[in-house]
Order: structure tokens, then C-alpha cells, then sequence
């Protein structure tokens, strides 16, 4: 009978061009789904995570090959699975788990059915269509796309936030000079992507979105020049790079109240270091598993009602830093858990995409950088529902299998399946 299930569910009985046109058209449908997984009504993302499984199941020998090759991934999902028996609240972090283990399905689904190339062609997009919108919304209806009380003029676009709104506007960016590199046909759209992210990243006042995309681009820049070296002129560039990088940091840090002030920020970072010092307290109490996966932060419940009675009127619903919020749900170990794979994958995503002559291939290292970056100040680490997870096992696996598919035929790179 499951024989007979999975035959009939096998897409490659479709033709390949109609079976990747409706792939194509589930992945874009889905990635806009994600990025408003807040608003949308969470039947449409269920639906999302089981037509993902059924795509699965009729590759699952490719699932499988990859997923045997590339698992560390997949130990966040295991440790928050497991901390439902430790859980403050259970039943939520096994609601929220079986979220993330279907969000990750959807990674894996965008890492075996389109190259890196292809991913971001898809990104381009679906992040055009996020941008076009919040501006005729910011524009056209102020009261829904623009904030009041204390971010008054700050632009949220379809975001509830505006920090929510200027980090996928910083992941536009990224993601559109990219193509500007790389993909000629595509220079006149890049370009006007780039100019309307960035100035929606300005709209947005979220300073940390700013730093991130300057960053990125920066790093993008970097990393595009390297490719062009010989081999053994790399490391001298690379190391060239940090020094500077490193003396810029230095002299950041000597000048930081200047710097703050003319950002309009004040050392607290408006109030994090604050919310960081209290939540570190909590942290102590259980360091090593956490409260259980996406248990801490339950509103005016439990422990998070308590860092907000001592924050005294901020009610935040994260800490502003994802590795912390790590550290609340998971502890150190699922801290580490996620650390060390992601520093193995970022030095091979670096390795191969910069052994390669297409800056399209510096998508993944790239995602990983921005991933990193936009944690610091914000949160949004092996997130259920979460188009920035989805980012991240697709990047790490796409890698993986790129490398395969480029050793057993070197010049079938090109458009990958897109």
C-alpha cells in the first residue's frame, strides 16, 4: 500500500519542465508565505510543510544521500525534539518543534530541487514582490505600513516592525547585488532592487539593518574580487581584508559614543544591553538545556513576564540577539550545537564558492554572513516557520550537493535547475 502511496505521488512521471514550473511556483508561493508567517493564517504554512513532505517522499533516495553526508545540520531539530522532556511548557515546545522540523523540510526541499544560482533568482523575486508591496502600503496606507508611539515615521511596510521590515529589506540588498555581479541579463532589475531596498532599509530607521547591509555588500564586494586571483594570491588579499576590517574595529570602538550619537543611539543600544544583563540572569538558571524549545518567551507568563516586570514598560518578545535566545531555549549545548556545525559549512561554503569563477556562488557563504550579522542585534536562529532557517539549511546543503554535481560533471553548473 505505501508502495503504491509514494508511486503515485512520484513527480517524475510529470515532464521535467511542467514538474519544475509547479515546483518553481510552490517555492515562490511558499517563500511569501514565510517572511509573513505572523499574519498569514497557519493553515496555508501546514499546507506549505505537507505538499514539502510529498516532494520529499518522491526524491527520498536523494534525501537521503544528502542528508546522510550533511546531518550536524539537522541536530538543532533533534535537541529541541528532545527538550520537550525538560520543557517549562511541553506541550508548546512540541508544537513549535514539529513547526521546525517541517520549516527544515522546506530547506532541504530548496537545497535538492534548485541550485544556488536558482535559490537566488527565486529570493530575488519573492524579496521584490515584499518590497514592492510594503511601499505602496507604507505610501498608500500610512496608518497599516507606517509605525506610531515610539518609532513614529518608522516605516514596518507588511511587517509589524520595522525591524522585522529593514532585515528582510538588508537580505534584498545582499541578494540583488549579487545578481548585479553575476547575472548580466539581470543588471537593469538588479539595480533598481538594490536602490529600493536600500532606501526601504533607510525608511525602516532600523540603524542594525543598515550596519548589516553595508557589511554584507562590503563582504560581497570582497569576496568577488578574491575570486578573480590566483590561488595563491588569496590568502594575501584575505589577510589584507581582515587587517583593515580589524582597524576599522578599533577605531569603531575608541569612537563609539560619537558614532552612537550620530546615529541616534545611545550605549544601551536602546535598552538592549539592559534586556541582555536580565535575561543572562535567567539564563544561569538553567545554562546548560534551557527553558525548552520556544518555551521562555510566553508573554506576561512565567519567566518572560518576569524580565518584563523588571524591564518596568518594555514587553519584548525576544532578546534582540539570537544566540542568546539560543541559549534561553536549548543552553549551551543546543548553543554549541548550532555553532559548531555552522562554523564547518560557513569555512565550505567559503571554500567552494570562492573556488569558483561565478560570484552567483557566494550566495551561500554569503547568507551565512548576513545570518550571523543580523543575530547580533536581532533574533532569529532555528526559528519555526522562519524564512531565515529555510535560508540556512538550503545554503548548507545546496553546497553539498553542488560539489557533487560538480565532480561528476564540471561543466553542468551554469542555471543549475532553474
Amino acid at each position: 500500500m505505501l508502495t503504491l502511496q509514494l508511486s503515485a505521488l512520484n513527480l517524475t512521471n510529470v515532464p521535467a519542465r511542467l514538474r519544475h514550473g509547479v515546483e518553481k511556483g510552490f517555492a515562490v508561493c511558499s517563500l511569501l508565505f514565510l517572511p509573513a508567517s505572523e499574519v498569514v493564517w497557519q493553515g496555508n504554512i501546514l499546507a506549505v510543510y505537507a505538499v514539502t513532505l510529498l516532494i520529499l517522499a518522491s526524491h527520498w533516495r536523494t534525501v537521503l544521500a544528502l542528508l546522510s553526508a550533511t546531518w550536524p545540520v539537522l541536530l538543532p531539530v533533534l535537541v529541541a525534539a528532545c527538550s520537550v522532556l525538560w520543557s517549562v511548557d511541553p506541550q508548546l515546545s512540541l508544537y513549535r518543534t514539529i513547526a521546525l522540523a517541517g520549516t527544515t523540510a522546506f530547506g532541504i526541499f530548496l537545497a535538492i530541487r534548485f541550485s544556488a544560482e536558482g535559490q537566488l533568482r527565486l529570493l530575488a523575486l519573492v524579496l521584490g514582490v515584499v518590497a514592492f508591496a510594503s511601499t505602496l502600503l507604507s505610501l498608500l496606507l500610512p496608518e497599516y505600513g507606517v509605525m506610531t508611539g515610539p518609532h513614529s515615521g518608522a516605516w514596518s511596510g507588511v511587517f509589524f516592525h520595522k525591524n522585522s521590515f529593514g532585515r528582510i529589506m538588508a537580505l534584498t540588498t545582499l541578494v540583488f547585488f549579487l545578481l548585479l555581479m553575476g547575472a548580466r541579463e539581470m543588471r537593469p532589475i538588479a539595480l533598481s532592487g538594490i536602490a529600493l531596498s536600500i532606501a526601504l532599509v533607510l525608511a525602516s530607521l532600523s540603524q542594525a539593518s543598515l550596519i548589516v547591509a553595508i557589511a554584507c555588500l562590503t563582504g560581497a564586494g570582497v569576496l568577488s574580487a578574491v575570486q578573480r586571483f590566483p590561488r595563491r594570491k588569496r590568502l594575501a588579499v584575505l589577510f589584507v581584508g581582515a587587517m583593515v576590517a580589524a582597524f576599522a574595529a578599533v577605531w569603531a570602538v575608541q569612537r563609539e559614543e560619537s558614532i552612537l550619537g550620530s546615529l541616534g543611539r545611545d550605549p544601551t543600544f536602546t535598552g538592549r544591553t539592559e534586556l541582555w544583563t536580565v535575561l543572562l540572569e535567567k539564563a544561569r538558571v538553567h545554562p546548560w538545556l534551557g527553558y525548552g524549545y520556544g518555551a521562555f518567551w510566553r508573554g506576561a507568563t512565567g519567566m518572560s513576564g518576569e524580565v518584563q516586570q523588571a524591564l518596568q514598560g518594555w514587553y519584548p518578545i525576544h532578546a534582540h540577539n539570537g544566540f542568546l535566545d539560543l541559549v534561553l531555549e536549548l543552553g549551551i549545548v543546543g548553543l554549541l550545537i548550532f555553532l559548531v556545525p555552522l562554523s564547518i559549512y560557513g569555512y565550505r561554503t567559503y571554500s567552494w564558492g570562492i573556488a569558483q569563477p561565478f560570484p552567483l556562488c557566494l550566495w551561500p557563504v554569503m547568507y551565512l554572513l548576513f545570518l550571523v550579522l543580523s543575530n547580533l542585534a536581532e533574533s532569529a536562529l532555528v526559528r519555526q516557520n522562519n524564512i531565515y532557517w529555510v535560508l540556512y539549511v538550503a545554503a548548507v546543503l545546496t553546497v553539498n550537493r553542488q560539489q557533487e554535481r560538480l565532480y561528476e560533471t564540471p561543466r553542468s553548473y551554469g542555471r543549475g535547475l532553474l
